[in-house]
């Protein structure tokens, strides 16, 4: 049985595009201040523009899904553990599954579209918010997902 938690090789998957705009962003302030062209004011604006969202989301994900552990049972259950309070959740306990992704789809100019969550919403009308930090896929299998789609995927 595996178990999926957040691990260090999870986060890394996601930020990794996020680096590499930042050390571009770096090297080209570097020759701007060196070679005194004056566009030093519109790489920070773009690395605020580009960066801080996904700084944001990545710790809103962070966050929401730190404690949590999913142990796969079946195709129809897993076990959800947060906080050392767990829960069987079965096939029969969900009323929908809607899968929050990011709107543009244009990964060259959005580095957040490698972000998306799960919300499941239970029959006692219970939400659980799966990020894709924890879980790439579902623990269980569902047939029909509701795609959303959000400019910036922040969970609300």
């Amino acid at each position: 049985m595996k178990i999926l938690k957040i691990t260090i090789k999870s986060q890394l998957k996601h930020l990794k595009l996020t680096f590499l705009v930042f050390i571009a962003l770096c090297f080209w302030f570097f020759i701007d201040y060196y070679y005194k062209q004056g566009i030093g004011i519109y790489l920070i604006g773009y690395a605020i523009i580009t960066i801080l969202p996904v700084w944001l989301i990545h710790t809103q994900y962070l966050i929401k899904n730190l404690g949590v552990r999913l142990i796969p049972i079946s195709i129809d259950s897993f076990y959800y553990v947060q906080n050392g309070h767990d829960k069987t959740i079965e096939y029969e306990d969900i009323l929908k599954v809607e899968k929050i992704i990011c709107s543009t789809s244009h990964e060259f100019y959005n580095i957040t579209a490698d972000y998306f969550y799960h919300q499941i919403t239970l029959q006692n009308g219970e939400k659980i918010i799966l990020t894709c930090l924890l879980a790439e896929e579902l623990p269980i299998k569902v047939e029909d997902i509701i795609e959303k789609k959000r400019f910036y995927p922040f969970i609300k």
